[in-house]
């Protein structure tokens, strides 16, 4: 049987998204993100205004400056101020993210089988229409 799993290596996640050393965001600099995604263009008093807790301007200004410094962010000068753009849409993030933990997982953990196997039983309880696409997807990896 072949080897169905494959280490992600770093030169695999070099898909045009912007090079980061830290893709780890706080849970207020992932509000931020969300916030951000989903509205796109923002300035940082509608970022302020957009979240549901209250914090300081100062507050969301520093925290959306580092995630511009980090690569998160783009910015363009507007009128009197800045309208920041995501860097990367929330998939390109969330792909990076799920390949990273993969490699990590499979890296440093022994059992990768028993870990697919409890994702797959999981998988056919959750959504047994998502294990059929899955099926589909490792027969076409599988195909020469």
């Amino acid at each position: 049987m072949p080897n169905l799993l494959r280490i992600v290596k770093d030169e695999d996640l070099s898909y045009n998204i912007p090079k980061m050393k830290n893709w780890t965001l706080g849970t207020v600099s992932a509000k931020i993100m969300d916030f951000i995604w989903q509205k796109e263009a923002s300035r940082i008093g509608d970022v302020k205004a957009g979240l549901k807790e209250r914090f300081a301007y100062t507050t969301i200004a520093t925290l959306v400056g580092r995630l511009l410094q980090r690569g998160f962010l783009e910015r363009k000068h507007k009128g009197q101020g800045y309208i920041y753009n995501s860097a990367l849409s929330k998939d390109e993030f969330f792909k990076h993210q799920s390949q990273v933990a993969l490699n990590d997982l499979f890296k440093k953990n022994k059992s990768a089988g028993l870990i697919i196997s409890q994702f797959v039983d999981n998988l056919e309880k959750a959504d047994p229409q998502k294990l059929k696409e899955l099926q589909k997807l490792i027969q076409k990896k599988l195909k020469p």
